[in-house]
């Protein structure tokens, strides 16, 4: 057993939303119970810290100017799954902080989308503080209870919101190009004034990276759109998230396709988004 003590660690608690109906649905639709497996064998792959390498940020310029083996985390990661929660922690000091956060931020945002590809959406909370987070799956600390309430009770939308601590360590304000990380690539400030990300930030740091990805998280946002049909609390989540992917920037792509609004030039009204954006893709 690990010697019990506490660690200053970034903290992400993670929950995916809706997956209780997911499950009772999936007993008799085949596709809902291979989309739910998938989704949490795909979080149990990322348990194991060597998946945490610094391979993403590669690509990326804020990176190459960097020393480059700080951003690596992979000892000091650790991972606890339970059902459909999941929370990751990672532990800094003040000589590292900045590259840690960005392998940690940027890891998450990449599992985000690879998660909403297949239709999985999730809501989280990071914040940093006191935390021990044991090999035995032990996690202890206020910074896991931070981490939670905003989760819980702030995020309300599918997106990853920081802690006031949290960004309060982060370097902010930018004033030159040598005072960015790769997590500014990630991080925004949303409209009712939280900061944070959301499944669809790699999108805009990968750009041309991203293959199909655009094509097929469309196809599951307007999915959600058109399901809910009788779950207006699960619809506006859906909604929210249309919006922030046609707020993308994503340039020169050509599977980058904005979903339309309701019945956008369609002369016989609908209630289906997915027939708006037949008619307006033909």
């Amino acid at each position: 057993m690990d010697y019990i003590n506490y660690e200053d660690r970034i903290v992400a608690f993670i929950d995916i939303l809706g997956f209780s109906e997911i499950v009772k649905e999936s007993i008799t639709n085949k596709d809902l119970l291979d989309k739910i497996y998938f989704s949490l064998f795909m979080l149990k792959l990322n348990e194991n810290p060597k998946n945490w390498n610094s391979s993403m940020l590669e690509l990326e310029e804020d990176f190459q100017k960097k020393d480059k083996s700080k951003f690596e985390i992979n000892d000091n990661l650790k991972c606890t799954q339970f059902s459909d929660c999941i929370t990751f922690s990672v532990k800094y000091n003040d000589d590292n902080f900045h590259e840690v956060f960005s392998s940690f931020l940027s890891r998450i945002c990449l599992i985000g989308s690879q998660l909403l590809y297949f239709g999985v959406v999730f809501r989280g909370g990071i914040s940093i503080g006191k935390l021990h987070h044991s090999s035995e799956n032990v996690i202890i600390g206020p910074a896991l209870v931070d981490a939670y309430n905003i989760e819980s009770k702030i995020a309300k939308s599918p997106r990853i919101i920081l802690s006031k601590s949290l960004i309060q360590k982060l370097n902010y304000p930018i004033k030159t190009t040598d005072d960015r990380y790769p997590y500014h690539g990630y991080i925004k400030r949303f409209e009712d004034g939280l900061v944070g990300s959301t499944q669809l930030s790699a999108l805009e740091v990968l750009q041309k990276h991203i293959g199909e990805y655009l094509i097929n998280i469309k196809k599951e946002i307007i999915n959600g759109l058109d399901d809910n049909i009788d779950n207006p609390s699960v619809f506006e989540k859906y909604k929210w998230l249309m919006n922030e992917y046609n707020n993308l920037n994503i340039i020169d792509n050509e599977n980058f396709k904005k979903i339309h609004a309701l019945n956008k030039n369609m002369t016989n009204k609908n209630i289906h988004y997915s027939e708006t954006d037949k008619i307006n893709n033909k």
